[in-house]
């Protein structure tokens, strides 16, 4: 088997930050804002012997684009309280595409893996957060909500389908802490996390090696 590879890869970043302090101390406004996107294109020709004797080529080429906004705010208040709090905007586009003369067979089905796959996934969240300490104890309450959305569409095998849901999640927290001592302290904690499906696991598409 023998194989020849030509490929190219291009990325790119940019990033704006902005912080507004005000009057005292821990009590400011602080904006991050982040684009990234990248091109990989790949072009492929295969000659085969084992197990059959096959030529084909495979044109691969992914776009990747992603965007992410945050606002945050703090504000120390005299008490020893502290709230912070913001707000996110979060995308992850994906466009990729394979272009090849390759078939298939499976199951005395003759697939064709060419394909079109394009998926876009939107952040939209909050949270707020409260700290407070009492002598020896110290607390840490907050919440966040998220609504994510999943748009995409694909051909595959000559075949169209959509991708198309919508989530509302709330990530609840508090960590409860008390010191016993000047070097022990004994802490309790909650949290609630959400390992969601990537790309590469929502893709109807099935990879062939």
């Amino acid at each position: 088997n023998s194989s020849e590879f030509s490929g190219d890869w291009k990325s790119q970043d940019y990033s704006l930050n902005f912080k507004r302090d005000f009057d005292k101390a821990d009590h400011n406004i602080v904006l991050d804002a982040f684009f990234s996107k990248s091109k990989n294109t790949d072009t492929r020709w295969m000659d085969n012997s084992y197990p059959e004797v096959k030529s084909y080529f495979e044109d691969r080429d992914d776009k990747i684009d992603n965007i992410r906004v945050n606002l945050d705010y703090t504000n120390q208040i005299k008490d020893g309280g502290k709230i912070e709090a913001g707000l996110q905007f979060r995308q992850e586009k994906n466009d990729n595409s394979l272009l090849t003369d390759n078939r298939i067979m499976v199951n005395n089905v003759l697939i064709d893996p060419s394909t079109n796959f394009n998926f876009t996934r939107d952040f939209f969240s909050a949270y707020v957060n409260y700290n407070q300490k009492f002598g020896k104890f110290g607390m840490q309450l907050g919440i966040r909500a998220e609504q994510s959305k999943d748009k995409g569409d694909y051909i595959y095998n000559k075949k169209e389908g959509f991708i198309d849901r919508e989530k509302l999640d709330f990530f609840p927290s508090a960590f409860l802490t008390y010191e016993v001592s000047e070097k022990g302290e004994v802490s309790l904690n909650y949290s609630r996390r959400v390992d969601r499906p990537g790309i590469n696991q929502l893709s109807p598409v099935a990879e062939w090696s």
